[in-house]
């Protein structure tokens, strides 16, 4: 099965929930103030889902490959169509999840090509599990990875935990997930 179409059976029919920007107490509202204070002139939410950030973040554009139609931009995170140096701040909350290594770097470097210089960009994934077509990640991963591509860590990774669980048919359709996840604030260094 292609790869796209995998992801997009796994989240295409998620309810669109109102609430679901509190199930991240520790992160959401600090990182919404923080982006809105900034006044951005272009905030990318790559891997949007349900868009759930739109109308809380001044001048966001929602990226997926979600057939939900809630995005603003259909196109996956390897292949954006964006200029180079094109946004203030990016989001990437749970979707430079999944593949091997390969994607995940293509993932990442085309990431910072659409990122502006000294760029924030705020990274959550799921924490280490072994679950396919998850990316196993882990600290030293997320390390790893802020290497390679010549980030800083503007916070460094730690652990989060969700404060509700999904409805039960999603669960199951993505695999019973931890609660726990990743969570870390890079700096675009260009």
């Amino acid at each position: 099965m292609n790869f796209h179409k995998q992801i997009k059976n796994l989240f295409n029919d998620k309810q669109v929930r109102e609430n679901a920007i509190i199930k991240y107490t520790e992160t959401s509202n600090s990182m919404i103030d923080e982006i809105n204070s900034a006044n951005p002139d272009v905030v990318l939410d790559l891997g949007c889902g349900n868009n759930i950030y739109k109308g809380k973040i001044k001048n966001l554009v929602g990226v997926d490959i979600l057939d939900n139609n809630l995005q603003d931009v259909y196109a996956p995170i390897e292949d954006l169509p964006f200029d180079d140096n094109y946004a203030d701040f990016v989001l990437a909350l749970g979707s430079i999840n999944f593949g091997d290594d390969t994607l995940i770097d293509k993932q990442l470097s085309e990431l910072k090509r659409v990122s502006k210089p000294n760029a924030k960009v705020f990274f959550r994934v799921l924490a280490e599990h072994d679950m396919e077509p998850y990316y196993p990640w882990t600290l030293d991963k997320i390390l790893e990875k802020t290497k390679k591509h010549n980030f800083y860590c503007v916070d460094m990774p730690k652990y989060i935990h969700r404060t509700t669980r999904s409805y039960k048919e999603h669960d199951d359709r993505t695999g019973n997930r931890s609660m726990q996840r990743l969570f870390c604030v890079w700096r675009v260094n260009k």
